[in-house]
């Protein structure tokens, strides 16, 4: 009995202590920090931690750190990161474990930020991520952001719209969703939406982007989220994709780094190509020959139709007077300051950054400076913070662009006669001196005597709060705002002879843009099946809100020559504008992985849109992803990693802002037609006049959906990777305006009526023919193919004219360019018209019906970067290219009524041309007749341009293909032998490049260059007038980083 009572106790007292000792071992955590042993590597966040032979695991945090719970100090912990390899590390009674990992090479840079600014392994997504790393921003020597993305991606076409400094620039993500509405990508910086707007647009000609305040030189990475699946958790904002950008920040426990740096930039124009031949002056066959006017005051013709500029002698001097000599070397100078590091719970980033740049042209300029920080603490185990602040200044001074015969530079510019000088600016008299009788200013008076200018304050600030709650579920709340102050003001002064304002005017306007956005997030990751089965779910909430208000006054009638200020304008014109929306989202994902070969993904987001009607404000979109990495499964021995994805989403367009409601302008005066005038305000009295358009209580928001196919590979030890993309894209119920009956007192309502297709291909093959201890050549190449099609307008409305002939017709591509062409036989021969009581007789006959003439959608386009790396030396060469589209060209227009043309240059000296072709006429029942005869008949030749050609738009359609050596980089490095002998000096590279040193375009092609389009953002693509001249540039540039 005492024997059976003293076992007995022993047992229990044995039991209690494996009891009390397990709840004890239970508790004991085992924290650490994981970095890399990558030269300049830190902390590495998302580094999944498991307890070898259980379930139980966690995740770094942001700063590299994780905190696990064992069961004793004698397990082992396994660490697994892709791009790196596996470790195991045995604990051995320690509580903190520091753990250094080796990078893999076969598995570098597998991990890209997708929606919401989440990291995921590459091989888990099921649909395609672009990537721009800041070393390839870097190369392409840009000041703005989305033009130094240009070819660099498959799929993401950029358009620029002037080589002034601070143009803006339009990105499409897989062709245009939206038939009249925004079709840009949404901006998202640190996880907050960034305003890409265009700004300070002025008398037809392009303005400049408000996405040029961010500064390549601050950027870590840019993540192009291009189908509808990656884009999905972003709702009714991603129907055009999505553009993340995530900014440099700081790391744990690495010393205080300071980095200068310093780049030169200088520019030279490439001329636009003019006849350079023919002299100003006329050719009339009624005048028996040339009536030439020379520059004498008062003797002026708009045309250069006059005899070679080698047969005319004008004031006893020669006559061809150089206009290009007016354009100088432009000069950009860049200045970087930063510094970062962290200790073990802070790290920290912060940089001064310096832009100034001169055009090429006075005084056209671009200032921008710009101050930035990120603050991450670990404010407890459980807690952590994030704090951004961004903030941008930018001045930006710009000449007027396009067909404005009153403040356009190039307009004059590229019109006027080789034989007229433009100096002196004015004559004797303090008249401006012109070549023609009225209707253009001289181009020095204008670059004299009118500015466009922007100024822009702009804030930025990001708070991120972090919070464990257990262990693989955690609570991030992240809240910012966008916010910029900008002033803009346009003058001409007194002294104009252009079309318009002759007395001097001035405008101005002060405008503020104010966006919150706010996200909490809830995550919870937990493994099942000995980590074979992997999940993660995420749900969120987010508010936006929105508000632009504008305020400006329109001036005109100087008081006082060039002072140029409102008070100075005897007649003001007050406006101002504001504009509102905001939105409510509830958003999930869950992300389904098995055994590291199978992931599955679904999202989905509900929006409620200020914009749209109480009924119809909420709407659903959902995402559906598939990754299968068969080479877990199959072993083939050439094959590192192959997988096959597929996803199908939708995503979409909310309205714009006041579509429901009839809008009521302000009416200065209402009368005519038989019904007294008044004018407002009437004794005091202001009023109102009801819009046109009828608002629409029955609007729903855009959808697009998308199914998308993919496929990667790496072989050969990853030397070869491909990836390629197969998508359809459908977006329909587009909000269009639709015509309605007269009686209903409006002329249109806002309907959901339109269609359009999207679908394309994706290519992109990286190779590494060359890989030794010493010397590497990898080559990067990326192709892309869309095809758009306008399945539907609207009943009766079989097309919209979008300006520049650039029209949207059903059936046809986005968009296509409508007009007049030249009558052709069957075989493609111009018929001369051979009726000699036609008032055409012996010149093209013209069709001037709508004719489809081409589009701007390219039929394939891509780039080519090849990089050669010899020890400390690096080359890199990145060549884009673009073909089968056309482009419309106004300046063309212009330049051949005035016998300015390049192509013009080869014309008879008499005067008399018989154009080839065949004849024919149309008969009395407009049937065409053709006889079948080579032409003989005789013609004018300025006749035949200033009355017929010239304004034909086949005459001023060209092809836009084109092949150019977009940038090119030599980077030196300091070998470190050299640099251990300075202690406090860690690296310095030393850079030249090149950007736009080689063009290559269509034979035909006569402009300065095919990317160039005026519309600016806006959705009238590929045609452009008077725009300034492209620019080449050269740049020269030092780094250096202090330990």
């Amino acid at each position: 009995m005492n024997f059976k009572n003293r076992i007995s106790k022993q047992l229990v007292a044995m039991l209690l202590f494996v009891f009390i000792g397990g709840v004890v071992m239970a508790q004991t955590v085992v924290r650490g920090t994981v970095s890399s042993a990558e030269e300049g590597g830190g902390p590495i966040p998302g580094v999944a931690v498991v307890v070898q032979g259980t379930t139980v695991g966690t995740t770094t945090d942001a700063n590299g750190q994780y905190s696990i719970t064992v069961e004793d100090l004698n397990v082992t912990l396994i660490f697994r990161y892709i791009g790196f390899l596996e470790q195991q590390v045995a604990v051995n009674g320690r509580s903190v474990v520091d753990v250094i990992m080796q990078p893999s090479l076969e598995e570098v840079g597998e991990v890209v930020v997708t929606a919401l600014g989440i990291r995921r392994e590459r091989k888990a997504l099921g649909y395609s991520v672009g990537e721009v790393d800041n070393e390839e921003l870097a190369n392409a020597q840009e000041a703005n952001v989305i033009t130094a993305l240009s070819g660099k991606v498959a799929g993401v076409q950029i358009s620029t719209s002037s080589s002034q400094p601070g143009g803006a620039a339009r990105i499409t993500i897989r062709g245009n969703s939206s038939l009249l509405y925004n079709n840009q990508p949404l901006f998202i910086v640190d996880g907050i939406p960034f305003d890409n707007s265009e700004t300070g647009s002025q008398d037809g000609g392009p303005g400049t982007s408000t996405g040029l305040d961010l500064d390549p030189i601050n950027i870590e990475n840019i993540s192009i989220l291009k189908g509808a699946a990656a884009s999905a958790l972003y709702g009714s904002r991603a129907a055009n994709g999505v553009i993340l950008v995530t900014t440099k920040s700081g790391k744990l426990n690495t010393k205080p780094t300071i980095k200068i740096s310093h780049r030169s930039t200088f520019d030279k124009i490439y001329e636009t190509p003019l006849q350079e031949t023919w002299a100003m002056g006329l050719y009339s066959a009624a005048a028996g020959g040339y009536v030439l006017y020379d520059t004498e005051e008062g003797e002026y013709t708009s045309s250069s139709w006059g005899p070679k500029i080698s047969d005319v002698v004008s004031s006893g001097e020669a006559t061809k007077y150089d206009r290009w000599k007016y354009f100088k070397t432009g000069y950009t100078s860049e200045s970087s300051f930063s510094i970062s590091g962290g200790s073990e719970n802070i790290s920290y980033f912060g940089a001064i950054n310096h832009t100034d740049l001169s055009g090429v042209l006075d005084p056209t300029k671009l200032r921008r400076t710009s101050f930035t920080t990120n603050l991450t603490a670990q404010v407890t185990d459980k807690v952590k913070a994030t704090v951004g602040l961004n903030y941008i200044n930018t001045d930006n001074d710009r000449l007027i662009e396009g067909w404005s015969s009153l403040s356009s530079f190039m307009n004059s510019f590229l019109a006027s006669p080789w034989t007229w000088n433009p100096e002196p600016i004015v004559d004797d008299n303090g008249r401006q001196r012109i070549y023609r009788y009225a209707g253009r200013n001289n181009y020095l008076w204008i670059q004299e005597n009118t500015r466009n200018n922007v100024q822009r304050h702009r804030f930025k600030p990001v708070f991120t709060l972090e919070y464990q709650i257990l262990e693989g579920l955690n609570l991030t709340g992240r809240a910012g705002v966008d916010f910029y102050s900008q002033r803009r003001y346009f003058y001409v002064n007194v002294g104009s002879i252009a079309y318009g304002s002759t007395t001097g005017s001035y405008s101005q306007a002060n405008e503020e843009y104010f966006s919150f956005n706010s996200d909490i997030l809830l995550n919870y990751r937990k493994e099942f099946m000995g980590g074979d089965l992997k999940t993660d779910f995420m749900i969120g909430h987010n508010i936006q809100t929105y508000q632009t208000k504008s305020e400006g006054i329109d001036g005109a009638d100087y008081n006082i020559p060039e002072w140029y200020n409102i008070y100075n304008c005897s007649t003001q014109t007050p406006w101002s504008n504001i504009w509102q929306r905001r939105s409510y989202s509830g958003y999930g994902q869950a992300v389904i992985s098995f055994r590291d070969f199978l992931y599955y993904t679904f999202t989905g987001r509900n929006d409620w849109s200020s914009t749209l009607p109480t009924e119809n404000n909420s709407y659903f979109y959902s995402s559906n992803s598939l990754g299968f990495i068969f080479s877990e499964l199959v072993e083939i021995p050439f094959l590192n990693y192959g997988k096959i994805r597929a996803s199908y989403a939708s995503v979409g367009n909310d309205a714009p802002a006041y579509s429901i409601f009839t809008r009521s302008n302000v009416a200065n005066a209402y009368g005519g037609a038989g019904i007294p005038s008044l004018q407002y305000p009437y004794n005091g009295v202001g009023s109102y006049l009801e819009g046109t358009a009828a608002g629409n209580t029955d609007l729903k928001n855009e959808e697009t959906n998308e199914w998308e196919f993919g496929l990667e590979l790496r072989m050969f030890n990853n030397r070869i990777g491909f990836e390629g993309a197969v998508y359809n894209k459908i977006s329909l119920n587009q909000i269009l305006p639709a015509n309605t009956p007269i009686t209903t007192g409006f002329s249109s309502v806002l309907m959901n009526i339109g269609k359009i297709s999207n679908k394309g291909v994706e290519l992109s093959l990286n190779l590494t023919p060359v890989k030794t201890e010493n010397l590497s050549w990898d080559v990067n190449l990326n192709w892309y193919k869309n095809k758009s099609v306008v399945e539907k307008i609207a009943d009766g409305v079989p097309s919209i004219d979008t300006g520049g002939n650039s029209s949207i017709v059903e059936g046809e591509p986005y968009a296509v360019f409508r007009g007049s062409q030249y009558v052709r036989d069957d075989n493609g021969n111009k018929v001369v018209d051979d009726d000699p009581a036609s008032s055409t007789y012996g010149y093209y006959l013209i069709d001037y019906g709508q004719n489809i003439i081409g589009t701007n959608e390219p039929d394939f386009a891509g780039g080519v970067r090849n990089t050669v790396t010899y020890k400390n030396l690096s080359l890199t060469a990145f060549f884009d290219f673009r073909v089968g589209n056309v482009i419309s060209s106004g300046t063309d227009y212009y330049l051949l009524y005035y016998g300015m043309a390049k192509r013009q240059e080869d014309r008879p000296a008499n005067g008399i041309l018989v154009h080839e072709g065949v004849k024919g006429h149309y008969d009395a029942s407009n049937n065409l007749i053709l006889s079948g005869e080579v032409n003989d008949i005789e013609s004018e030749v300025v006749k035949g341009w200033q009355w017929y050609y010239s304004y034909v738009t086949e005459e001023s359609i060209q092809p836009g293909d084109f092949l150019k050596l977009r940038d090119v980089s030599l980077t030196y490095t300091l070998p470190r032998d050299i640099l251990s002998k300075v202690s406090w000096i860690d690296n310095v590279s030393f850079t030249a490049q090149g950007r736009n040193l080689l063009r290559i375009y269509a034979k035909d092609f006569s402009g300065s260059d095919p990317e160039v389009n005026q519309n600016g953002i806006g959705n009238s693509q590929g045609w452009s007038t008077y725009m300034m001249p492209d620019t080449k540039s050269y740049s020269f540039g030092i780094s250096i980083t202090f330990k």
